[in-house]
C-alpha cells in the first residue's frame, strides 16, 4: 500500500471511531437521567423543607405582629381627672394637686401596662400660638409633679390643645385646664 492509501484508511477508521464513539446508547442515556432526576429530586425536597420553615416562621411572625396590633389598638380609658388653672398660669394649685394624688393613688395601685395622657388647654382669649404654649406649660407642671410623685417618664405622654377643643362657651374656666387620662 501506498503511503497516500495507509493515510486514507487510517483517516477513515479514526472517523468511523469518532462517529460510533459519539453516539449514547439508550441505557447510558436513561442512566445520565436517572442520575440528574435524583439530584432533582433532593434538592425540591430541601427547596420544600426550606420554604415549610420560611412559612413557619411567617405564621408565628403573623401571630406575634397580631397580638402587638391588639394591645396597641385596643387601649380603653379607665380614669379621667380634669385641673383647673387661674387665668395666664400654669402653677398647680393645692386643690388641684389633692384632686391629682387621688387619681395618682388609683394609678400606683394599676396594672403596670396603664399610660397616662396629659393634655393642656387654654380658654379662647389670647393668641393661638400664646395659648398652644400656655396649655403645653400646664401639661409640663402635671408631667413635672407626677414625675416628682413617682411615675415612670416611659408611662406618661402630654399634649396641648390651646384653645382647640373648647368644653364650656362663655365659661373660661372651665377651659383653663389640664386633662389626665389614664389608659390600659
Amino acid at each position: 500500500m501506498t503511503n497516500r492509501k495507509k493515510q486514507l484508511a487510517f483517516a477513515a477508521v479514526a472517523v468511523a471511531a469518532v462517529a460510533l464513539g459519539g453516539c449514547a446508547t439508550e441505557d447510558y442515556v436513561n442512566e445520565r437521567i436517572a442520575t440528574v432526576q435524583s439530584s432533582v429530586d433532593a434538592l425540591a425536597g430541601q427547596m420544600n423543607s426550606r420554604v415549610g420553615a420560611v412559612e413557619a416562621k411567617t405564621s408565628e411572625h403573623d401571630t406575634r405582629l397580631a397580638a402587638v396590633e391588639k394591645g396597641k389598638f385596643n387601649y380603653q380609658k379607665v380614669g379621667e381627672t380634669a385641673l383647673l388653672f387661674d387665668t395666664g398660669s400654669y402653677r398647680l394649685k393645692a386643690e388641684e394637686a389633692a384632686k391629682l394624688d387621688t387619681a395618682l393613688a388609683g394609678l400606683k395601685a394599676a396594672d403596670r401596662s396603664a399610660y397616662i395622657e396629659i393634655e393642656g388647654f387654654a380658654d379662647p382669649r389670647g393668641g393661638a400660638k400664646s395659648n398652644r404654649e400656655l396649655g403645653l406649660r400646664r401639661a409640663r407642671e402635671v408631667y413635672n409633679y407626677l414625675r416628682d410623685q413617682g411615675v415612670a417618664l416611659n408611662r406618661m405622654m402630654l399634649f396641648s390643645h390651646g384653645e382647640e377643643q373648647q368644653i364650656a362657651d362663655g365659661n373660661n374656666d372651665m377651659n383653663r385646664r389640664v386633662v389626665v387620662t389614664v389608659v390600659q
